[in-house]
Formats: C-alpha cells, structure tokens, sequence
C-alpha cells in the first residue's frame, strides 16, 4: 500500500509496535461491535490483528502527523459490493477511530483522502461504505462525504458470534471518469 499523505493525518502501512495504539480502542466493549468484531481482550490479541493488517495489505494505520499516534484504522478493501456491481473497479472502505479523536474531522479527512486516491490514483469505478442499521455516527459520516445510500440487507456478523444484523449499503461513483 502506497502512504497517503494528509493536512493532518498520514495513511500508513500498520507497525508491530502500534499494538499499544491499537489496544487503547479495540479494547473498548462498544467499539469493536459496531465495527464487526468482538473488543480486544489483551494486547496479544491486538498483535495479532495488527499481523493480519500487515499481512492483507489492506489496512492503513490513521496517524497524527504531529506526534505520529495512531488513532485508528481504515481499510480499503478489495471487496465486491454485490453481483449488480461485480464488474466495476471497486474498493470498500471501512473506518475504526479511537473516541478520544472523535468530533474532530479526522474521520472525514481520512476517508476523503482514500476517495482521492481510490478515484485518482486506482481510477476505480466506485467506492463503497456500509454500517449496521441504527449505528447514526457511521450513517452521518458516510452521509458527509457524499456517498448515497443504495440498498440493506441481512448480513451474519462470524466475528461476533453469528449475530444477524441489517446492514445499509452506500455508493460513490468515480466524477473523474
């Protein structure tokens, strides 16, 4: 993964040694829900994610370009949204910030700086986000940069114990192409 370069914040390839960084808001028991996953129960679990980010190539650490923390994760996953959509040049976004740094901006700032790169740089077709029905932090950010909401469907979470939940499905079609 290319480094992305930010006003505030650097998208960057993920550390061994953010596992403290990482650990401070996976730990956290409402976190970790509505993102997908169960919170974090000891630093050796975070390790191991932050091997698995390494490994996939998909994971961008979000930092603070003034004191380099991390303070959360946004993935650019190579994901198809569903069959209508398969053969598009696609990526989905999916974002984790620690608390601490919400009602800042840095949310926004990170996704935008993906949709730049995914549309200039990758020249995808489009760019998707999703959230579970009822989580209205995520619906409003994904709602400010832009993306329109386009279908939902029942998904079963494997990481939290095979919950069902509705998930809500938002676009971002390429305006460069």
């Amino acid at each position: 993964m290319h480094e992305i370069d930010g006003i505030r914040l650097k998208l960057r390839n993920w550390r061994l040694e953010d596992y403290m960084d990482l650990f401070e808001y996976a730990s956290l028991s409402d976190i970790g829900p509505k993102a997908g996953w169960n919170p974090h129960k000891n630093i050796d679990e975070s390790k191991k994610v932050i091997k698995r980010f390494i490994d996939s190539d998909e994971v961008y650490a979000i930092e603070l370009k003034d004191n380099e923390k991390v303070i959360g994760s946004i993935g650019f996953h190579n994901r198809k949204l569903n069959r209508k959509y398969r053969d598009l040049k696609q990526r989905e976004i999916a974002i984790v910030l620690n608390p601490k740094y919400w009602n800042n901006g840095y949310a926004n700032e990170s996704i935008n700086m993906l949709i730049d790169y995914g549309f200039k740089v990758m020249k995808l077709d489009i760019i998707w986000m999703s959230h579970h029905l009822g989580n209205y932090q995520s619906e409003k950010m994904i709602k400010k940069c832009n993306f329109k909401y386009i279908f939902q469907k029942e998904v079963i979470l494997e990481r939290i114990n095979n919950k069902k939940v509705k998930m809500l499905y938002y676009i971002l079609e390429n305006k460069y192409c």
